[in-house]
């Protein structure tokens, strides 16, 4: 049995955009963003966020780069968690990162964003806030968090709050990760015209989602779809075949 251990590493981030300010304060906490690195440095990260900056709405699982993070100038706050897993579920959780990457389908799960006041976290089929993202992988993973809640109903501050790990750094993002990358295409001019198409398609796509789907559980776990039952929680697998849906 492989008995090698790998480290992950967890950034719970206080981000400076006008989006981070309304989900910090929808979520009434400190931090509005999570992200997932395999490597030490965490100059390559992994999470649901924008793909362009002025494209707010055209987000879904991205590569993620220090300077993303400055939006304003200012610096950003951050918390950084070490986290032991096995080598068999390092690899597990990286190709399934990969997996979603090259996955256009997924998107970033607004519902869940802009109904939480209310219903506390929604699940859409393919979708993920980056808290949800997070906290799928590291429960993907085997990784044992404090609380029992499913990865839907997680925020970036009660995620930073149940990982069992004490940080490793506590402060300045600038001060943890000074390295330059090249961030031409997060900053690049919006085209107006198609990037407003594009948002509004987004929408579309995740309000249909929540209609076409609503007999249905999607467990992104097992990558099926299991229907609702009177008699029961869930019934038998729906689907398989995931390509099917949008």
């Amino acid at each position: 049995m492989d008995s090698e251990i790998k480290y992950i590493y967890v950034i719970i981030s206080r981000t400076n955009s006008k989006f981070a300010r309304v989900i910090r304060k929808i979520t009434k906490t400190e931090y509005n963003h999570a992200s997932i690195s395999f490597d030490e440095s965490c100059t390559q990260l992994y999470s649901f966020a924008r793909v362009q900056n002025r494209v707010p709405l055209v987000a879904r699982c991205v590569k993620e780069f220090p300077e993303r993070f400055f939006v304003d100038k200012s610096d950003v706050k951050v918390k950084v968690f070490k986290i032991p897993v096995s080598a068999e579920m390092y690899q597990k959780g990286l190709n399934k990162v990969n997996e979603m990457l090259n996955d256009r389908s997924y998107m970033y799960n607004f519902i869940s964003v802009i109904t939480y006041p209310t219903l506390k976290g929604i699940e859409t089929y393919k979708a993920f806030t980056c808290a949800e993202f997070v906290a799928f992988m590291l429960k993907y993973m085997n990784v044992k968090l404090s609380t029992d809640k499913v990865h839907y109903k997680i925020t970036p501050q009660q995620l930073c709050d149940s990982i069992i790990e004490t940080p490793i750094f506590e402060g300045s993002l600038k001060e943890f990760c000074p390295i330059k990358t090249n961030a031409k295409k997060f900053w690049a001019k919006p085209r107006f015209f198609w990037d407003t198409m594009a948002q509004i398609t987004v929408l579309c796509k995740l309000f249909y989602r929540k209609i076409r789907f609503k007999k249905f559980k999607y467990d992104p776990f097992l990558e099926n779809f299991v229907k609702k039952d009177l008699h029961s929680n869930y019934s038998k697998l729906y689907s398989s075949r995931l390509d099917y849906f949008i």
